[in-house]
């Protein structure tokens, strides 16, 4: 396996109100703005505090809004932190057929006001790639609060290093000009959300022109894959 960072990036909030102080790996995120934390490794933590001023009893739902192969989450361990080695193993089963997955009524976990939840999260990564889950925090059965995680699995520094790779102009206004010493078979582009926009494949090339005339003004990100199944992915800036 090559080797790879996770890196999670793009946190956006669902839910308007300020009843939970969400935090990953201990550092409290605004969930109204973007995020970007890049990790190294394949185990991620969250803290949701219940700032609803009253008690609550959590449950939590689990939605896979964009699926990756390379990124195989194996279980998901949800623990009050009065009690965090009483937490209950979730095996990872939702798939993009079935994306929303209700914690059985046995995970509902009672939390005082100003109490926490922990939430961790294990991750196999294969390849590169990125995937896009939303967590719903339910009271009793009524959704309190959301966020979405996009996460990434990518080239190491050292790796991406080792492979030569241009993309040019950028920012650009019409087209991107790619180049690589390997022979590359697709490319990808998604928007900041993870949506993806467009995605082709080609003849095996080391030279490519990739239209973005159809883009509005923003940032995407452009992903490549080149032969022997590794990719690498930039951000591009359209401007208008």
């Amino acid at each position: 396996m090559k080797q790879l960072l996770l890196t999670l990036f793009t946190l956006l909030a669902a839910g308007t109100n300020a009843q939970i102080n969400f935090f990953i790996e201990g550092q409290q995120v605004d969930n109204s703005n973007e995020q970007y934390i890049q990790l190294s490794n394949t185990s991620i933590d969250y803290t949701f505090q219940n700032a609803s001023g009253t008690d609550v009893e959590w449950t939590m739902n689990i939605c896979v809004l964009v699926d990756d192969p390379n990124i195989e989450f194996t279980d998901f361990i949800w623990a009050a932190s009065s009690d965090p080695n009483g937490g209950i193993h979730i095996p990872a089963s939702i798939t993009p057929t079935d994306p929303c997955q209700v914690m059985p009524s046995a995970a509902m976990i009672p939390v005082a006001d100003m109490g926490s939840a922990l939430l961790q999260i294990n991750v196999n990564v294969t390849g590169t790639g990125c995937e896009t889950h939303r967590y719903y925090l339910l009271d009793n059965g009524t959704v309190q609060d959301s966020i979405d995680v996009q996460y990434c699995a990518v080239l190491s520094l050292e790796e991406q290093a080792n492979m030569a790779f241009e993309l040019y102009p950028n920012p650009t206004s019409s087209t991107l000009q790619v180049r690589a010493e390997q022979m590359m078979t697709m490319y990808t582009i998604t928007d900041i959300h993870g949506k993806v926009l467009n995605a082709r494949e080609f003849d095996a090339t080391q030279e490519k022109t990739i239209p973005l005339q159809q883009l509005p003004e923003g940032l995407y990100f452009v992903s490549v894959q080149f032969a022997d199944n590794l990719s690498l992915t930039r951000r591009v800036h359209v401007v208008r």
